[in-house]
Parts: C-alpha cells; sequence; structure tokens
C-alpha cells in the first residue's frame, strides 16, 4: 500500500498517448490516453491498478491519471479528440469532479466505460449529466462483457470500442471461426450506424487486420499498425505519423 501511496502522492506516473485514425479522412481522430507506473513491477497499468484496486486505492489513483493525463494533453496537436478511461464506480463517485477538471476540454473529451465491468450501470446517472454537458462517452471493450448487447441498448455511447478479440478472430479460419467473426462484427457495424454511433477497432497490429476491418466497414482504427503509445510531446512533433501511407478510401 505505501508503494501504491507513494506513487500517487510523488505523481510517479506517466502518460502516453495512442493515436486513433480516421481512415475516411486520412487523419489522427484522437488519442487515448493510458497510464505506465515507474519501473518495476507495476510499470504495466494492469499490474498498477490491480494492485491499488487491491488495496482501496483505485479511485485515488484514476483520479490522479486523470490529472496527469490533463496535465500533458496540452502538449497534443490542437483540435483532436482526448479519449480518457474510467472505472463506472469511479464516474459514478466523482464526475462532478471530473467534469470540473475538464473545463476547457469537455467538447473534446471522451469518456471511455469498461463494457465488460459487471459495476457498468452504477453509473448511467453520471454518464447522462457528462453527456449533457457535452462530454462524448464511449463504451470500451465491447463484446467482451455477457451483457453487450443489453449494454449497448441501455446506455447512449457516442463510440463502441470493439474488443479486440472480435479483431483477433477475423484471423481465425479454423472451423470458419474467422467467418462467424466477420459476421458478427457486421452485424455490430450495422447496429451502430443504425443508432448514430461510430464503431473504433481495437488492437490492429497488422495489415490483414485493417484490410479486413475495412471491408467489415469500420473506418475508426486504433493499434500497434498506426501506432504504439508515446509522449504527448512525440505527436506534437509527428502529428501524422508511423502509417501514413497505407490510407486507402
Amino acid at each position: 500500500m505505501d508503494l501504491i501511496r507513494e506513487i500517487i502522492a510523488g505523481r510517479r506516473i506517466c502518460t502516453l498517448f495512442q493515436p486513433i485514425h480516421d481512415l475516411r479522412k486520412g487523419e489522427i481522430m484522437g488519442y487515448e490516453a493510458l497510464t505506465r507506473g515507474p519501473a518495476g513491477p507495476l510499470q504495466a497499468a494492469a499490474d498498477l491498478f490491480t494492485a491499488a484496486a487491491s488495496h482501496g486505492l483505485r479511485t485515488e489513483l484514476e483520479l490522479a491519471c486523470f490529472r496527469e493525463a490533463l496535465n500533458n494533453a496540452g502538449s497534443l496537436p490542437p483540435g483532436k479528440l482526448l479519449f480518457l478511461n474510467f472505472h463506472p464506480l469511479t464516474l459514478a463517485g466523482h464526475w462532478e469532479a471530473i467534469l470540473d477538471g475538464l473545463g476547457g476540454l469537455r467538447r473534446r473529451a471522451v469518456i471511455e466505460i469498461t463494457e465488460s465491468s459487471g459495476q457498468i450501470r452504477s453509473c448511467a446517472k453520471a454518464q447522462e449529466q457528462l453527456r449533457a454537458a457535452g462530454v462524448r462517452i464511449a463504451l470500451d471493450d465491447v463484446g467482451a462483457g455477457d451483457r453487450a448487447l443489453a449494454n449497448m441498448c441501455e446506455f447512449q455511447a457516442d463510440f463502441l470500442k470493439l474488443d479486440r478479440s472480435f479483431i483477433e478472430g477475423l484471423m481465425k479460419p479454423k472451423n470458419g471461426a474467422a467467418d462467424r467473426y466477420r459476421s458478427m462484427v457486421r452485424t455490430l457495424v450495422d447496429y451502430a450506424q443504425r443508432a448514430g454511433i461510430e464503431v473504433i477497432a481495437e488492437g490492429v497490429e497488422t495489415e490483414k487486420q485493417l484490410l479486413e476491418t475495412v471491408m467489415a466497414g469500420i473506418h475508426l482504427v486504433q493499434g500497434f499498425y498506426f501506432g504504439k503509445p508515446r509522449p504527448a510531446e512525440y505527436w506534437a512533433q509527428n502529428p501524422v505519423k508511423e502509417r501514413q501511407a497505407v490510407y486507402r478510401g
């Protein structure tokens, strides 16, 4: 617990930003803020947040990461969306502080809520208040939870971020699995279009995955194929970098 508190109090967290590309426009449309801990056993975000949660410090850590992300976001190229992750319980209990913290970034902010979390219903009021203030909402890891379809219907979101398992599934030819994944992705894309929701494909790491994603009707993509998470200063100097040449109509 002392190490977690030291990391929070000493601001020993690092915020990196991964681009989300719009294939229609051939440009970066936004960046997702991703946290890394200090060098050592808690450097990976999953390990850091698991340790914090085990000591009852998840919310405190999330809010510290939020503040750090905002401090760094000013160095990003102007006019892009900023995707920020929150656990539903953190959002439910602190949405007013989050809204105040966003300040003038409200119209550019996208709050990501993990769809697979069993507590997602707890933040329904917070979601409504944030959207009313101009903040966009994204359901993250769509398809990873057992209430995926119900959550998509019940929660008014601006973006659906498909769980990377769908993108990986497009590469599984055994027993016709790829065809079934392809049909499911197209069904989700069709639903989203009818509902006025944008779909983002996560975990796009190869050109073949990119082509499958485009064929499924998805034009917003995120993954190592286009860019690794990097400091804000990197993107300020290289606003459209790392896979510029692969854009296709």
